[in-house]
């Protein structure tokens, strides 16, 4: 179909049309008919897209560098806040250390006076049916050691009670005297958690010192407990 132009509108117009269907201008307006034919746009050549080498090599190295810089930069270049949190602390300053409490005694008397040696007693059931809270202490004064036999003595007034044993110290012989006159003696087994086993412990530990000396604390020399020398 030949085509033309309205001489009115400019419009593109068929030569066979009676008037310009756009303006409405008879065909006498329209400008001479054109040998060529139309033809419908041809459709665009189907590509394929191209990549761009180039710059898909660019943002490699670019991405590369990126993460080379972040895995062999020092942390504390890349977070200053992380690495000041974690910078070491000093040592903290050493305490005074509280001075060692005092050993054990190794003896089982409960005071020296005098030279001689206190001893609590245990409170009986009688004691503690009758209100008493403590009992008068045990003097002890320690004699020595004399022909393989251990000594000791109490004194409550003018009686004297000399306590001796030998070797283990199982039986303890007991010699009650009235000044220098022997009233009654005896010979009893040293029971467990006694008196007379604690002074035995101490005696055979070697942790009195013999009354009279120095070392006990007297300078004077023993009277009242000596056992009378028909006895020894």
């Amino acid at each position: 179909m030949a085509m033309t132009t309205c001489g009115e509108c400019g419009r593109a117009v068929s030569t066979t049309a009676a008037a310009c269907p756009n303006c409405g201008a008879p065909r006498e307006t329209f400008a001479p008919a054109s040998t060529q034919t139309t033809r419908p746009p041809a459709a665009p050549l189907a590509t394929k897209p191209m990549i761009r080498k180039p710059f898909l090599v660019v943002l490699g190295g670019i991405v590369a560098l990126f993460l080379a810089a972040v895995m062999f930069t020092p942390a504390e270049r890349t977070n200053p806040i992380a690495s000041a949190s974690q910078a070491p602390t000093p040592p903290p300053e050493p305490q005074p250390m509280a001075p060692a409490p005092p050993p054990p005694p190794t003896h089982l008397y409960s005071i020296l006076q005098d030279g001689e040696y206190g001893y609590e007693q245990a409170l009986s059931d009688d004691d503690t049916k009758a209100g008493r809270a403590v009992k008068p202490m045990v003097m002890v004064r320690y004699l020595g050691k004399r022909g393989g036999t251990q000594r000791w003595a109490t004194v409550d007034g003018a009686i004297n009670t000399v306590f001796s044993c030998k070797d283990a110290c199982e039986f303890v012989r007991q010699d009650i005297y009235s000044g220098v006159n022997p009233v009654s003696a005896q010979t009893m087994r040293v029971g467990p958690g006694s008196i007379l086993a604690a002074v035995v412990e101490d005696v055979q530990n070697e942790q009195l010192q013999v009354y009279g000396s120095a070392a006990a604390g007297r300078q004077d020399p023993p009277q009242a407990a000596e056992e009378p020398a028909s006895q020894r």
